[in-house]
């Protein structure tokens, strides 16, 4: 490898890897509650490392073009400061040569974008999710507590719990039932996994299911009590973690999605499209970021450009919007696919024309 190329990359990658451990550090602070809410379901340390593991994939997709764009800057500002670009072209380099070694780089990291986005984030949440449903499964009244985890909207569920989390005091769930568009009320005064979690016995448990009558303003009421109950837990807690798995096109890993649309047509095949679509464009960002921080972090005049780092900063925040709005549109593909590739189009030819016009000699 050329001793420009070692130079120049040393300098990239070191500040690329400190933006990336930022980024994943952030991350855990942001999913710590997550984190928490798993060992406090009784999961092991191996099976929270691994839960943990599999939350880096989420971020790495948005991690790194922000970092290649955070780090194309700094070196190509610094080489401008220091005069060491001058003194390269002065040399006979070209902006094509020393730019090169970066823009490879960029484009190398742009294909492992895509496999990440593709493949290793989707598998990711596949294996959390599952890990996630089954650490829950052993205790259903962690289901129960925890919204975010029951991920029913249509059920509210209040309950004191002592014991850890083991024993329930005074539960009360509301459940809106599609079918008869009425509530049903479920009270127990005691709700206890025993048995080392393998039995959910409840105590004064009672069920008031309301039903349509064929008289207006009136309904037929069942209302069932029982002094003591007992049913499988894991059973309770598998049958209420089916309901929290939801697969989405952006769940699913290439080959799947591409199996998917084969024997789809309307507004499905158009999401699955539009999720293709977005993949190529999380993947295709990496290079973009990279060609906008080398032609916005050059400094050709004798005095640094701040309207530089505005652009910098303005594009980027562009891009970033147009890929959030396409989110949006997934069923309507030729508008997905506009706000997904159309703008970073744009800013590669901005920038290109840019690094034409340096190459030439201007300084403006």
């Amino acid at each position: 490898m050329p001793i420009l190329w070692r130079y120049l990359l040393k300098q990239y990658l070191k500040v690329f890897a400190l933006c990336v451990i930022t980024f994943i550090a952030l991350l855990f602070v942001s999913r710590a509650k997550e984190i928490a809410d798993l060992a406090a379901m009784g999961a092991g340390a191996s099976h929270i490392a691994l839960f943990a593991l599999f939350l880096i994939p989420y971020v790495l997709p948005y991690a790194l073009p922000i970092s290649c764009l955070i780090s194309s800057v700094l070196l190509f500002s610094r080489l401008s400061f220091t005069h060491e670009l001058t003194a390269m072209r002065a040399c006979g380099l070209s902006l094509r040569r020393i730019l090169g070694p970066v823009l490879l780089t960029g484009g190398a990291l742009a294909l492992l974008n895509f496999y990440v986005a593709s493949e290793l984030a989707t598998h990711s949440h596949m294996l959390g999710r599952k890990m996630e449903t089954q650490v829950a499964g052993l205790n259903p009244l962690h289901l129960l507590q925890n919204s975010r985890l029951l991920r029913m909207g249509d059920v509210y569920v209040e309950m004191h719990t002592v014991k850890g989390g083991e024993c329930a005091k005074e539960m009360m769930a509301v459940a809106y039932n599609d079918n008869t568009k009425r509530l049903t009320l479920l009270l127990a005064d005691t709700l206890e996994v025993q048995e080392e979690g393998t039995i959910l016995a409840g105590e004064k448990v009672h069920l008031m299911i309301p039903l349509p009558s064929e008289h207006e303003g009136f309904d037929h009421l069942i209302i069932e009590n029982q002094g003591k109950i007992s049913t499988s837990a894991n059973s309770l807690g598998q049958l209420l973690g089916k309901r929290r798995l939801h697969l989405k096109p952006s769940h699913l890993q290439m080959r799947l999605l591409l199996a998917r649309l084969k024997g789809e047509k309307g507004i499905e095949r158009a999401r699955d499209l539009s999720e293709i679509g977005r993949r190529v464009a999380m993947g295709l960002f990496v290079l973009t970021f990279t060609l906008l921080g080398c032609a916005f972090g050059l400094q050709t005049g004798r005095s640094p450009k701040k309207r530089n780092i505005a652009m910098t900063i303005l594009l980027a925040t562009l891009l970033i919007g147009c890929y959030s709005a396409a989110g949006g549109f997934d069923a309507h593909l030729p508008l997905s696919l506009l706000l997904n590739l159309l703008p970073q189009f744009l800013v590669i030819v901005l920038c290109l024309t840019l690094l034409k016009r340096i190459t030439k000699g201007a300084t403006s």
